[in-house]
């Protein structure tokens, strides 16, 4: 085997594995996806993504809250409001309950423990710049 053959078939091996791990991610979500490869820094590195490009880190959050395992998660939004701040709308499918304070400061909670970047549900006091704001609505 030439060795133009075998960079062709190395090359097409990792775009393959790759495609899995991008499929992984889309059906299991990131958090399920990392734990497989050994953790987020893995996961940036065979995905080759920058956690410090802000849509990449839009994407991964957006990602993680969708498959949190338990919530009935319908939507989330992304927008910004006119302090310049990122604020996370999360429906989720529970008409019954009234108050939303728990699952935002959980959702908060789980992300700040996996992400390097942090978020703070909305109506809590600022005392630092956060990168995402939760609100959760039904």
């Amino acid at each position: 085997m030439s060795l133009k053959s075998k960079i062709l078939k190395i090359i097409k091996e990792e775009t393959s594995f790759q495609n899995k791990i991008e499929n992984l991610l889309d059906t299991q979500g990131v958090y399920k996806t990392s734990n497989v490869l050994g953790g987020l820094d893995q996961l940036v590195s065979v995905l080759d993504l920058d956690l410090n490009d802000e849509s990449t880190r839009d994407m991964l959050v957006i990602n993680f809250i969708e498959h949190i395992e338990g919530l009935n998660v319908i939507s989330v939004n992304l927008d910004i409001n006119h302090l310049g701040r990122k604020i996370l709308t999360v429906e989720i499918g529970d008409p019954h309950s009234r108050y939303f304070g728990p699952y935002a400061g959980g959702i908060s909670q789980l992300i700040n423990e996996f992400f390097p970047f942090k978020t703070q549900p909305i109506g809590h006091p600022v005392f630092r710049r956060n990168d995402y704001y939760i609100k959760v609505i039904s």
